[in-house]
């Protein structure tokens, strides 16, 4: 009796425990799937909203690579007397930059001051030559490094990198030309003052084209003056 119940519990043990395998199986299979990637099942956390306090400073502006120096130059800064271009405290304050760079780099630097009219039949001058009009003689005329603008209520300036008296009258020279490009007849008188010729100092340069400026003046032609030695 005995031996025939212990045979029926080992048939029963025995056809059980593959079942009982087979569940423990499944179950584990279930829970590896859950925690094999938990990002695909959860959504990942979104970063809260900073809390913005005080002033929102303004976004930075794109900067076009194509924008032509000079014309920047002309567009940017506080006018002249509504002309659009800088006025005399910018460019004083850009002088002695570039003064500085050229005593460190050794290198020469000049300053030419001048002022354009047109003239009547007569010989006589009727009116200055439009700032805007000058502006575009000048984009054509000087190079990326050099910087010009408005000196005062009629003159206008240029601050010449690199560049000794010679060079500053032939780039005058230039200026004047194109000036009288499509036969216009007009008048053009300039002063040239070069670093360091002519002056160590940013204030000094300035004066110096200044005068060489008022004594082309009293010429009744086209003239460039250059200042004299300290």
């Amino acid at each position: 009796m005995v031996a025939g119940v212990a045979g029926v519990l080992a048939v029963v043990t025995a056809a059980a425990v593959p079942a009982v395998v087979a569940g423990v199986a499944s179950a584990l299979v279930a829970v590896l799937v859950l925690i094999e990637d938990p990002e695909e099942h959860e959504p990942a956390p979104q970063p809260s909203e900073p809390v913005l306090t005080g002033t929102v400073a303004p976004a930075a502006p794109e900067v076009d690579d194509d924008v032509d120096p000079i014309r920047a130059i002309f567009e940017s800064g506080p006018p002249a007397g509504g002309s659009g271009m800088l006025g005399p405290e910018f460019l004083l304050t850009t002088l002695r930059g570039r003064v500085a760079v050229a005593r460190r780099a050794l290198r020469p630097l000049s300053v030419v001051c001048f002022e354009a009219y047109d003239m009547a039949p007569d010989g006589s001058t009727t009116a200055l030559v439009p700032a805007d009009a000058v502006a575009a003689v000048l984009r054509r005329t000087l190079r990326e490094a050099d910087v010009a603008g408005h000196l005062d209520g009629h003159a206008f300036v240029c601050i010449l990198e690199d560049t000794g008296e010679n060079g500053a009258v032939w780039t005058a020279e230039r200026v004047r030309r194109n000036l009288l490009e499509g036969g216009r007849s007009r008048r053009f008188r300039a002063g040239v003052a070069s670093y360091p010729a002519h002056g160590l100092e940013p204030e000094e340069l300035e004066e110096k084209a200044r005068a060489a400026l008022e004594a082309a003046r009293d010429w009744a032609t086209d003239r460039i003056e250059v200042a004299g030695a300290p």
